[in-house]
């Protein structure tokens, strides 16, 4: 538990790092929305957050049992489901139809979850529940990749 705690204060800090990191980009460089249309910087944009998710996994003891690498990150999706589904019975409205940014409840699950969201964005990937569900879980997985390849190189 106490290494799924420190992935999770992790992520927290990633979390806001990367929004204040946007945010200062796009708020000082006004030419930041044309470099951000170009194909490859937006993948470069989601390997490097797909890289700080498997660097992550650097704070993790190798240790522990190997049959426990993918869980250490489930923190994080178990907070990620709670706050969807705190933020859908605050709405109250049905499961599929789902658009994020206007609605006030969606905003605590928006910041929780900005760095995939971020990606999924990037990438064109819709915003819609199954889509949250499932990408809530993907930090879990990076990070559960991430100690699989430190075993592998130690």
């Amino acid at each position: 538990m106490k290494e799924n705690m420190k992935i999770l204060f992790l992520h927290i800090g990633v979390t806001i790092v990367i929004i204040l990191a946007i945010l200062l980009i796009a708020f000082n460089f006004r030419g930041f929305q044309k470099i951000i249309d170009f194909k490859y910087i937006k993948y470069l944009l989601v390997g490097v957050i797909v890289m700080i998710y498997l660097i992550m996994s650097f704070v993790v003891d190798l240790n522990k049992a190997k049959k426990y690498d993918f869980f250490y990150g489930i923190l994080i999706g178990i907070v990620s489901i709670s706050v969807f589904l705190i933020s859908r019975y605050y709405i109250g409205i049905r499961f599929p139809n789902i658009h994020l940014a206007p609605k006030e409840g969606w905003i605590l699950l928006d910041i929780f979850t900005y760095p995939i969201g971020f990606c999924m964005n990037l990438v064109g990937i819709k915003s819609d529940a199954i889509n949250i569900v499932l990408a809530s879980f993907i930090p879990t997985i990076l990070i559960g990749i991430g100690i699989k390849c430190r075993r592998i190189a130690s």
